[in-house]
């Protein structure tokens, strides 16, 4: 049975390619800690408007590209910020850490790329 029987066997490839090129991009070696104050201040230089209609669905408008993205990148963290923070702890492979002994195959699988696409 197929999650969803319309795509057939390429559900099951683009989830899995969808997957490992966002943990490409979002995986970092060990993290920052998060400074409020310098957040705030790279989040001014942005000029972007959210507008959300009657069934809450963004609309952004920015003065540039990277306003707009931005904008995004901000509706989409307070639409779904806990599968933004559940990929990027699994992809510093530190799923076991917060989610139990069960993603502890899954920690040892991030911990085998550096970051750059290569594998050890």
């Amino acid at each position: 049975m197929t999650i969803l029987p319309f795509l057939g066997g390429t559900a099951l490839g683009l989830v899995a390619g969808g997957l490992m090129a966002g943990t490409a991009i979002l995986w970092t070696p060990g993290g920052e800690p998060f400074d409020a104050e310098e957040a705030r201040r790279v989040a001014s230089r942005y000029s972007v408007e959210i507008i959300r209609d009657e069934y809450g669905v963004p609309h952004i408008i920015g003065e540039t590209d990277a306003d707009a993205h931005f904008g995004l990148a901000y509706a989409h963290a307070e639409d779904d910020w806990a599968t933004i923070q559940q990929t990027l702890v699994a992809s510093r492979g530190r799923g076991s850490e917060f989610y139990g002994k069960s993603e502890g195959p899954a920690d040892f699988m991030f911990d085998q790329g550096d970051g750059d696409g290569e594998w050890r």
